[in-house]
C-alpha cells in the first residue's frame, strides 16, 4: 500500500523507530540539511517495512533474515550488482524499517518561485507543495519527527500490516507493506 502524509495523519498510523527513532532522525537531518544547501525540493521519504513471520507462519524470509543480521540500526544496504544504497534499516525485533529519500530533487529555480507566488500567494493556498528549499526540508523533518515513535509495534499493529500486504512473488522476497511519500 502506499500512503501519503495525509493518510499517515487520517490513519493515525505511526513508524516504530524504536532505540533507533533518534539516530534515525539525526541522519534524516543531515540528508535534508544538505538538500536545503543545494537547494533541492521535491523528495520523499520511501519507507518499507517487513513484518517477520510470525509464529503462527506466514512463510520465511531468508533474504531478510540475513540482512536484518547485518542491520545494526541505519546503515548502508547492498544492492544486486555490488552497488551501495543509502538505506537505513532499523531492526526492531518483530519487523525491519527500511528507510531512505527518494525522488528527482528539482532544483528551486526562478520557475519554482514563480510557481510558488502564484499557487500561494495569488490564489491564497496555505500548504501547497511547492515551498522554498529551507520551509520544504522543515516540512519533510517535522512529519518526521511527529509520526515516528521509540515504541515497539504492537501485535495488533503487526497483524493489521500482516493483513495488508499483498502476496508476494516469491516468499523468500522482500515486501513493502506501505510508503509514505512525505512532503510532495
Amino acid at each position: 500500500a502506499v500512503y501519503k502524509d495525509l493518510d499517515f495523519r487520517r490513519e493515525q498510523r505511526q513508524l516504530h523507530l524504536g532505540a533507533q527513532r533518534a539516530p534515525t532522525l539525526e541522519s534524516l537531518r543531515r540528508d535534508v540539511e544538505l538538500l536545503q544547501r543545494l537547494r533541492l525540493i521535491d523528495y520523499s521519504l520511501l519507507v518499507g517495512l517487513h513484518v517477520k513471520p510470525s509464529a503462527a507462519g506466514l512463510g520465511s524470509s531468508s533474504s531478510l533474515a540475513a540482512a536484518s543480521a547485518s542491520a545494526s540500526g541505519a546503515g548502508e544496504a547492498a544492492a544486486p550488482h555490488g552497488e551501495l544504497m543509502n538505506v537505513m534499516a532499523v531492526d526492531e525485533g518483530s519487523q525491519i524499517t527500511y528507510l531512505g529519500i527518494v525522488d528527482i530533487l528539482t532544483e528551486w529555480s526562478f520557475r519554482k518561485r514563480l510557481e510558488h507566488a502564484v499557487n500561494g500567494v495569488l490564489r491564497g493556498c496555505r500548504d501547497i507543495s511547492c515551498q522554498p528549499p529551507r520551509r520544504y526540508g522543515e516540512r519533510f523533518l517535522s512529519f518526521a519527527d511527529d509520526y515516528s515513535t521509540a515504541q515497539p509495534p504492537t501485535d495488533a499493529s503487526l497483524d493489521e500490516l500482516r493483513r495488508s500486504g499483498s502476496d508476494p512473488v516469491d516468499a523468500s522476497e522482500a515486501r513493502v507493506v506501505s510508503a509514505a511519500a512525505i512532503a510532495n
